[in-house]
């Protein structure tokens, strides 16, 4: 068929006769097109890189001949790489439009076979060359320790291509051009037509200038696959999110990849894995990243350690777990709905939707909603089906909630708070508007809290509490202080003390104003060594710091803080450190670097070798004008030896010897500081004696302002009478009850015994014993003074030992859990005479006492207003309380060590002894739940013989008190004699009978008790309120003895006074509310005007008081009848 072909803009078209003749082809142009063919076919089946497609038309168009290179690029020999498919496609495409189009004679067929041959040889080697450059330039893109820009790489690589493409080309154009003087045909023997000469130059320039219109359209190509090829790539690797073998992320570090691995090969992907790959993910599969690996493998891998299932599912478990609780922000919901739903989501995609059915999850979760929410979860989960799990309705109905609140929530990624400021000046009015950037308070720089800032960490901790309370800090968590600020730090637990702030915050001094409080006539010493501490400055790349050095004889290695290395700049490699220290005391860590620093002190500079060590905690040290006073050996020494809490971030040892020696020293007497001048400056050490105090009398101040403004608020509220819920259990409570399910059990002679309640089994308790003798003697100093006060206590020790309630303590002791109780009496001003010695629980020692390692225990104890009020339920009352009521309660003997006590029955001369406790003491914050849990106990034995006594001894008990009322005599008789049996059988005697009716007082009568029964116009006091038998009315218990004489009388009283009064007041029922509201109002005025503790009240509030004392002087004449009016049956 004609070819059509463009020269110089111009079109031809052969005839066809010529292109009849020039259908031979001599055998030599047929073998080498076949061996072209195949060379094109073997190198596409070959390709592995990505193809690159582009659409082919069958009619070309040459280009105008490009002028000849002066100079022929010459290729670096290199690896060969097979051409990509869309090259192959080329080379066969040019094979087809190079072949000739009429038969020529056989010498001018070879020179032009040969002449093909060499340019497709030519060509391959061009187009292997160029792919191998290619892959080159892409390959400098995966480099992990540069962070080149990919724009401008991909343009350069681009125009690196395009430049070595146009000089390739050229040499070609210069070798395809025809010779000036042709080769006469070759003679030939057959009968057909040949060519002239002519046909055949036109022929071999026309090949070759098919050639050069190929090559440039390869050309184009080329550069089209690299810029198409390589954007692709770079986008989709830069896209591959980083793994650090966090389970959590695992799903989606795991579908990243299987979305985009189809467009790579697998050396591909394997430079993908390892840029991506970090921390313990790369560990796990840092060999197969070494060697030529299959990815898949490597995915395989990662997914058996971090793509567990189980795994996943605990931790979405564990991120709900620490969810905070939600509060009624709108913001809040919309946050909190998002990770429920994510959780949900997350459990679904693994298959893991058992673990939506966990009822420990949904009731955690429902905890964590406000009140509010929460009570519209209840409506919502009502209406719903109850086969889906409840985790997923809450999703459904966090979603709707969020919907709902969502346009009113605070914008996402605000981290800036705008504040607008008016200013008036004289006429003219300026607003200013700042943004308040979250910056440290401490130093006023960005990228870092306070707890993490250098300089608050090596201020004093005066300093701290200045630097909080400037810029209104929360004290227990170092945090700005806002509106929605609610802090749940706990105490700060450092060295023991339980005050509410931040360990950062915790004064060490506190222990030594302690040791300042002496008597007024003795001044203390103190002997303190002092460490070489000097100040010197860290110099380095960033900045120059100043700090503190501890010249350390005694260490072999120098360490630096690795924080102030990175403030200063200094890098060095990284080494493993191992260091051992007293005590078999061994630290190893990993990520110390070995550093080479300047550091300057008083004169020249010093090159040292360092070693990073994180968190150098090294021990703070002051010396003051004071500790230097009596040394006149050191008055003319620089000012740089006093300084005032400072911690050296730098400990210089023997690996720096020079800067250790003393170029001079000043020694003074032997219980005085020696100075020693050293390359760095001079320092002091050696002892130092430092006056603990002058004259202190004993000189103590609290401040209880915010426990009694607790006190107060509670006081304010009116009190919700039999409405409240009963509150849950909660864990420790629940653990309680455990122990004594387990521990309590019933003796041989009725009583039960039954363990401590410790919080935890391994407790350790110090040694106590030294502090119980100091508080011994200071008990034996109190009774001397009064010896009636000392008979009762001595007779009371001893009736301990007597009956069985202390026993003489072995001389083996139970290891860590052996403690000393102090003992004291207690006098009740209620019940003038009575002493009772009370074992002081609450006394620590080294911040540890016994009620700190007890629980509780369960809140086992009946209403108050409830037991008062059945009380008043019928017409007969009766009423009693068991005698000794924890005492007859025993402790198994192997926790009877913790309950330990000193005793000499207020003999100073004679030898201290050791007792015991065998049974519950009082004083302790486990005795209460403990005691009614085994009163509770007894019952339940007899209550299919006697539920109606059994029933009135666990809902009509307050603690010690029984109190009920019947509808009869008889039925009061009969039940409570079944009371008083059932208590006996544990060794609880009921006693001080009391009752409205004269028949069931003698029916309870017993011999012994004939004194104690009370019949007439007798009144006893029970809980709080006052109970005429005789008239079987209530009284007001207006029982002002405690409080001052004359109180009432003042006219104008103070706060304290004011305060005093009103507290004193009780009342359970609620009967005298009419006066006691008034009380609070007046209270709650005072505290308005912030009145001064002990400042007269203001004139109005005065006239108010002096009323209201009135009215509270007339409850004393106020009855109420005891028994509701027409209530019960028996009333009738």
């Amino acid at each position: 068929m004609p070819v059509t072909r463009s020269t110089s803009g111009k079109s031809k078209t052969s005839a066809p006769a010529a292109s009849s003749s020039a259908q031979t082809v001599s055998t030599e142009w047929t073998q080498a097109g076949t061996e072209s063919s195949s060379a094109a076919t073997e190198t596409e089946s070959s390709n592995t890189a990505p193809t690159v497609r582009m659409e082919e038309t069958t009619t070309r168009t040459e280009r105008p001949s490009q002028p000849a290179a002066t100079v022929a690029w010459q290729p670096e020999p290199r690896a060969t790489a097979a051409p990509p498919p869309v090259v192959a496609q080329l080379l066969e495409k040019k094979k087809a439009a190079a072949r000739p189009a009429s038969k020529a004679s056989t010498s001018a067929s070879r020179r032009a076979a040969r002449l093909m041959k060499a340019r497709e040889e030519l060509l391959r080697l061009k187009v292997e060359l160029a792919a191998a450059k290619i892959a080159a330039i892409e390959a400098e893109t995966d480099s992990e320790e540069e962070d080149i820009d990919t724009v401008v790489e991909d343009k350069d690589a681009e125009d690196r291509v395009d430049t070595w493409l146009n000089n390739s080309i050229q040499p070609l154009a210069i070798a395809n051009e025809p010779h000036n003087q042709p080769a006469p045909p070759p003679p030939t023997t057959q009968a057909t037509t040949a060519a002239p000469a002519g046909d055949m130059s036109t022929a071999i320039e026309g090949a070759a200038t098919a050639n050069k219109v190929d090559l440039t359209d390869l050309a184009a190509a080329i550069a089209q696959a690299a810029r198409t090829g390589h954007h692709s790539t770079s986008r989709i690797l830069n896209e591959l999110p980083i793994f650090t073998g966090n389970h959590q992320e695992w799903l989606a570090y795991k579908a990243a990849y299987h979305e985009s691995q189809s467009g790579f090969t697998d050396l591909e992907n394997l430079a993908r894995l390892r840029k991506s790959l970090r921390g313990r993910a790369r560990e796990a599969v840092e060999s197969l990243l070494i060697y030529t690996a299959n990815p898949r493998d490597i995915m395989k891998t990662l997914e058996n350690r971090f793509g567990r299932t189980d795994a996943i599912a605990v931790a979405e478990l564990d991120k709900l777990r620490s969810l905070p609780r939600l509060t009624d922000a709108p913001r809040d919901i919309c946050v909190f709905s998002s990770r429920i739903n994510n959780v949900v989501a997350t459990l679904g995609a693994i298959g893991k939707q058992q673990y939506l059915y966990n009822p420990e999850l949904t009731k955690t979760t429902i905890e964590k909603l406000s009140p509010t929410v929460r009570y519209r979860w209840y409506d919502y989960a009502a209406t719903q089906d109850e086969s889906d799990p409840d985790i997923v309705k809450m999703a459904r109905f966090l979603n709707r909630e969020a919907e709902l609140c969502g346009p009113y929530a605070q914008p996402e990624g605000l981290s800036r708070s705008q504040k607008t400021y008016n200013v008036e000046s004289g006429q003219s009015e300026r607003r200013e508007e700042e943004r308040n950037v979250q910056r440290c308070p401490a130093c006023n720089k960005e990228g870092h809290n306070t707890t993490s800032c250098p300089e608050f960490k090596t201020a004093g901790v005066s300093t701290r509490w200045d630097i909080c309370k400037k810029n209104r800090l929360c004290f227990r968590c170092l945090r700005l202080r806002k509106k929605t600020h609610h802090c749940r730090s706990g105490p700060c637990e450092k060295d023991g003390c339980k005050f509410w702030h931040h360990p950062m915050l915790h004064h060490e001094a506190v222990e030594k104003k302690n040791s300042e409080v002496v008597s007024s006539t003795w001044t203390g010493k103190s002997k303190h060594a002092v460490l070489k501490i000097v100040p010197i400055k860290v110099i380095g790349p960033r900045k120059v710091i100043p700090t503190y050095a501890l010249l350390d004889d005694g260490s072999t290695v120098t360490l630096i803080d690795e924080e102030l290395a990175q403030r200063a700049g200094l890098r060095g490699r990284r080494e493993p450190l191992h260091i051992e220290a007293i005590g078999d005391t061994k630290v190893d860590t990993s990520t110390s670097r070995r550093l080479s620093l300047l550091i300057g002190g008083s004169g020249a500079r010093h090159r040292i070798e360092a070693r990073t060590m994180r968190n150098l905690r090294l021990s703070p040290q002051s010396i003051n004008d004071g500790d230097l006073k009596d040394c006149r050996h050191l008055e003319d020494l620089p000012v740089t030896t006093r300084y005032k809490e400072a911690r050296p971030q730098v400990l210089i040892g023997q690996d720096n010897w020079p800067l250790l020696l003393a170029e001079d020293k000043r020694i003074g007497s032997r219980h005085q500081p020696v100075a020693s001048k050293t390359p760095l400056g001079w320092v002091l050490h050696g002892a130092c004696t430092r006056t603990l105090g002058q004259r202190v009398n004993f000189l103590n101040e609290a401040d209880d302002t915010n426990r009694i403004n607790q006190q107060l608020q509670h006081f304010f509220s009116l009190e919700a009478l039999a409405v409240q819920p009963k509150r849950p259990a909660n864990d420790p409570e629940e653990k309680a009850m455990k122990i004594l399910e387990k521990k309590t059990s019933r003796m041989e002679d009725g009583r039960f015994q039954t363990g401590l309640l410790w919080k935890s089994e391994d407790i350790q308790l110090p040694d106590n014993r030294q502090y119980a003798l100091r508080r011994l003697e200071a008990t034996e100093k109190k009774i001397l003074k009064d010896p009636e006060l000392k008979t009762k206590v001595v007779e009371q020790m001893a009736e301990l030992v007597k009956k069985g309630y202390a026993e003489p303590a072995p001389a083996e002791k139970t290891p860590h859990r052996t403690w000393y109780l102090p003992c004291f009496p207690v006098l009740n001003p209620m019940k003038p005479g009575k002493v009772r010695m009370v074992h002081d629980a609450a006394a620590t020692t080294k911040g540890v006492s016994l009620n700190d390692a007890l629980l509780t225990g369960p809140d086992l104890l009946q209403s108050l207003p409830g037991v008062l009020m059945r009380m008043r339920q019928h017409r007969v009352a009766v009423s009693a309380d068991i005698a000794e009521m924890f005492l007859q309660v025993k402790i198994i003997p192997e926790d009877r060590d913790a309950i330990r006590y000193l005793w000499r029955d207020g003999d100073r001369s004679s030898e201290v002894k050791e007792f015991r406790m065998t049974s519950l003491i009082f004083g302790a914050t486990s005795s209460p739940a403990t005691a009614i849990y085994v009163k509770n106990k007894n019952a339940e034995d007899f209550k299919t013989e006697h539920p109606t006594a059994v029933a009135a001894i666990n809902k009509n008990h307050y603690m010690d008190d029984y109190i009920r009322s019947f509808e009869d005599e008889e039925t009061a008789i009969e039940t409570s004699r079944q009371v008083r049996d059932i208590h006996r059988r544990a060794h609880f005697e009921l006693r001080k009978w009391a009752s409205n009716s004269n028949q069931v007082l003698l029916a309870l009568e017993e011999k012994e008790e004939t004194t104690e029964l009370s019949i007439g116009p007798k009144t006893e006091k029970i809980l709080g309120m006052v109970w005429e038998t005789s008239s079987d009315s209530l009284r007001y218990n207006l029982d002002l003895s405690r409080l001052p004489d004359d109180i009432l009388q003042i006219q104008r009283p103070t706060k304290r006074q004011a305060l005093q009064i009103v507290m004193s007041l009780f009342d359970p029922l609620g009967l005298v509310s009419p006066v006691t509201i008034k009380a609070k109002q007046i209270l709650q005025e005072i505290w308005r005007r912030s009145t001064k503790w002990d400042d007269l009240l203001d004139e109005d509030l005065a006239e108010q008081w002096v009323k209201w004392t009135q009215h509270l002087e007339a409850l004393r004449d106020v009855k109420i009848p005891r028994c509701y009016p027409g209530y019960s049956n028996g009333n009738k």
